[in-house]
């Protein structure tokens, strides 16, 4: 099953990126890092992503998959899918509305599937060529399975994200994006991300990403946070 998991999300992938290729107008792009140990340890850690963004008019879509696998000489300690499509609708220079769609499973933290919709207002402070700082909220519905047991409840979103050209070829960004149950505020979970990236040439960069996954009531056996750190390479066409 996990190998028609993983077969089935290649394809996509590249499927995805025939199809940004002729699409006239959308900015696209894929990420691939690859770490791997030998010797004493034997380790190996695979992410991979497809980033889809185009502004149609006052209209903005972005939509991505992304898939990242890691074992050591033993053990399966990542195995995680992820997925979501954004919507926003400006409604003027700076404020906007629209809707959210996420999706993950993580075999290791043990999440069968988590899916997150959300309506939500946004203002923009900053939006320009150099720099972008926006923040947003809404609320929205959740519904998951968390090592079999399957939940649904509405919650409360709240986003940020932000970037800056440091360097006419250097850029650093970093994004926020938290769920709390409206049920129980105890109940929350969020994903942070920072990272720079270096253009090389008009199509490939390097990038190095910190992420902090969060879950404040996990599955049984299972760790609040997850914690990464990849450097890899990024192509955009």
């Amino acid at each position: 099953m996990k190998s028609t998991i993983k077969t089935t999300l290649f394809g996509l992938l590249a499927v995805g990126a025939q199809a940004a290729t002729v699409a006239d107008g959308w900015d696209s792009s894929v990420d691939f890092g690859l770490t791997m140990t030998r010797g004493n340890a034997e380790t190996t850690l695979v992410t991979t992503n497809l980033n889809l963004g185009k502004t149609v008019g006052d209209d903005e879509y972005n939509a991505g998959v992304g898939y990242t696998f890691a074992s050591d000489s033993a053990d399966t300690i990542t195995d995680e899918l992820t997925g979501f499509f954004n919507w926003n609708h400006l409604v003027n220079d700076v404020s906007y509305y629209g809707f959210r769609l996420e999706g993950r499973r993580d075999d290791i933290a043990r999440i069968d599937y988590r899916f997150q919709g959300t309506f939500l207002y946004g203002y923009y402070f900053i939006n320009n060529d150099q720099s972008v700082f926006a923040i947003e909220a809404g609320p929205g519905f959740t519904t998951e399975s968390l090592d079999g047991e399957e939940e649904s409840y509405p919650h409360v979103y709240l986003g940020q994200r932000a970037s800056h050209w440091i360097t006419d070829n250097t850029k650093v960004f970093q994004s926020f994006a938290g769920y709390a149950s409206l049920e129980d505020f105890s109940q929350y979970n969020f994903i942070f991300t920072l990272g720079i990236e270096a253009l090389m040439n008009e199509s490939l960069s390097l990038k190095v990403t910190f992420e902090d996954k969060y879950q404040s009531v996990p599955a049984a056996g299972a760790e609040k946070n997850d914690i990464r750190l990849v450097s890899g390479v990024s192509y955009r066409f």
